[in-house]
């Protein structure tokens, strides 16, 4: 059962189109496939894989824990969770 099904849409939309928003920047900066591929995998994919997408943040030590929270993908990703529990 989902507890907030409105904000859910409305975090999956927010979600989207933030992606969706920095691909197109990232498509009119760069001027070649190499580029077009650098910022995807050297800065989206490895904030999505620390930013909790796959464990909760609170498992982490007090220490980590603090530097994940500077991870914008974090919000995102816990706001999400957050319209299910």
């Amino acid at each position: 059962q989902v507890l907030h099904p409105v904000m859910m849409l409305a975090m999956l939309v927010l979600i989207s189109v933030t992606f969706s928003l920095f691909g197109f920047i990232i498509g009119i900066w760069a001027g070649s496939f190499e580029q077009l591929n650098f910022i995807p995998m050297l800065i989206v994919t490895p904030l999505t894989f620390l930013g909790g997408s796959f464990y909760s943040i609170d498992m982490l030590p007090e220490g980590w824990r603090t530097v994940a929270l500077f991870n914008p993908v974090v919000y995102l990703i816990s706001g999400f969770r957050w319209t299910f529990y």
